[in-house]
């Protein structure tokens, strides 16, 4: 076979059709090499099909050429497909097609179906090693039935669930989860969503360290009655809750009290019937806390958060040893910045992100390294003179104005000498004050420009 030349091979292969040459590919590495390298018999493969690929959609309308593939027995070998999008495809061709691909799958995505939860637990059965599983809205039917089958037994690093019914709990109900998000929104009717559901699936989650609950319509208290609660033996390193309602705080608390001393990362986003100031004093393990739109008092320092994203700076006080802060509302007159110079001059930060910002100046931090100003009016080059030791710096103007960055830049690049990245969304600028960046930062690396109007002049 080496003795032939490969123009030849060419002239035959151009005549068979894409199933026969995926098989080809799986024969020997010259012909696969010989294939892969040839791009119009790359044109005759389906993109999601070649060899390069990691995925097999079966959500597009197309499926039909790829389900015969596979159940015509395409060998995938070496080829290994580890995710799967699934939509609406016949239930027996797609149990058939779960059991040939079977454990290469660490991933799956149920799109769209409306599939029976046998036929769930049945192509969960055969996906044994699915690490990644994401349930979306319309993907499972609801029923109020007990299951037949057999129900999977899975070690599940994250499971997402988007607008669709607890339902699918019955069918997890032996898998073991690290990472559980849960997302139900208005439009889940009450008999799809049963909150008792997700408490009982939640006292079977020995190993659970992640979870987020968001946009979650009725109280979760349902979720965590006392009963659930004493037996949840699960200790959690990340909550995030985000546009919940808690009307009971003694519930919540009880709930809480177990994942005091383990919790490393706390996200509240309009929470606004609860005081979590309580709650949040006994977490001594706290590293990174997330608070927006939350009802939230503070009266003694946090010394173990270095990671804070907040609306408003006036707490900064209370975090000392801070390394990373992200403030999404800044907007500050010029009276209030001797108050701003207090508040900001923590010495360990080293990451910087602002929003909003109208007037401001900085300290000079020895430690800070990152800086980005997001949805910003204009610049203050002060910001820069007082600490050229910065290396990353992005700049995201106000939606809505047309900024022109030129005397910007031409500061920037003279007062940061250890810039290494520089990334610009939106406004003007011209290339000359670009080029002279470039010379002037000799460690620059990236310049980025996202939505920038590069002009001439």
């Amino acid at each position: 076979m080496d003795l032939l030349p490969k123009e030849i091979f060419l002239e035959i292969f151009k005549y068979l059709s894409s199933s026969d040459l995926i098989a080809l590919t799986e024969v020997c590495s010259t012909f696969n090499q010989l294939i892969s390298s040839t791009e119009r018999l790359l044109d005759k493969i389906p993109v999601y099909l070649q060899y390069s690929q990691s995925r097999i959609d079966l959500a597009r309308s197309q499926y039909s050429e790829i389900s015969n593939l596979i159940i015509n027995g395409i060998r995938f070998g070496r080829r290994k497909y580890t995710k799967i999008f699934i939509g609406e495809i016949d239930k027996e061709i797609l149990i058939k097609i779960s059991e040939i691909l079977g454990e290469n799958v660490h991933e799956v995505v149920f799109k769209r179906g409306n599939h029976e939860l046998e036929t769930v637990a049945k192509i969960l059965l055969n996906f044994k090693n699915v690490r990644k599983l994401k349930f979306c809205r319309r993907s499972v039917r609801s029923e109020i039935l007990q299951l037949k089958s057999e129900i999977p037994i899975l070690n599940i690093d994250e499971l997402l669930l988007e607008n669709i019914g607890s339902q699918v709990f019955r069918v997890l109900a032996a898998s073991k989860v690290k990472k559980l998000e849960c997302t139900i929104g208005r439009r889940i009717c009450q008999h799809e969503f049963i909150p008792e559901e997700v408490g009982q699936f939640l006292t079977l989650q020995n190993d659970l360290k992640e979870l987020k609950l968001e946009r979650i319509a009725w109280n979760i208290n349902d979720m965590l009655e006392n009963e659930n609660i004493n037996q949840m033996k699960f200790k959690l390193t990340s909550l995030s809750l985000n546009d919940v309602i808690i009307d009971d705080s003694n519930i919540f608390t009880n709930f809480m009290r177990p994942h005091f001393d383990s919790l490393k990362k706390l996200e509240l986003v309009r929470i606004e019937e609860f005081n979590f100031s309580q709650v949040l004093r006994q977490m001594t393990a706290l590293k990174e806390l997330k608070v927006i739109s939350t009802w939230l008092d503070i009266f003694r320092p946090f010394d173990n958060v270095v990671k804070l994203e907040i609306e408003y700076p006036h707490v900064l006080k209370f975090f000392p040893n801070l390394k990373e802060l992200k403030i999404s509302c800044a907007i500050f007159g010029p009276y209030q910045i001797h108050l701003w110079n207090e508040y900001i001059a923590h010495p360990q930060l080293t990451s910087i992100e602002i929003g909003n910002l109208s007037m401001l100046n900085f300290p000079h931090l020895p430690t800070l390294r990152k800086l980005k100003l997001k949805n910003i009016e204009r610049i203050y080059v002060e910001v820069f003179y007082q600490n050229p030791q910065i290396e990353e710096l992005v700049i995201e103007k106000r939606e809505g104005r047309i900024m022109r960055y030129d005397y910007e830049i031409d500061f920037i690049s003279s007062r940061l000498p250890n810039l290494k990245l520089l990334e610009i969304v939106g406004g003007k600028v011209c290339r000359r004050y670009l080029d002279l960046a470039k010379e002037r930062c000799k460690k620059l690396k990236y310049l980025r420009l996202i939505d920038v109007d590069v002009v001439a002049s």
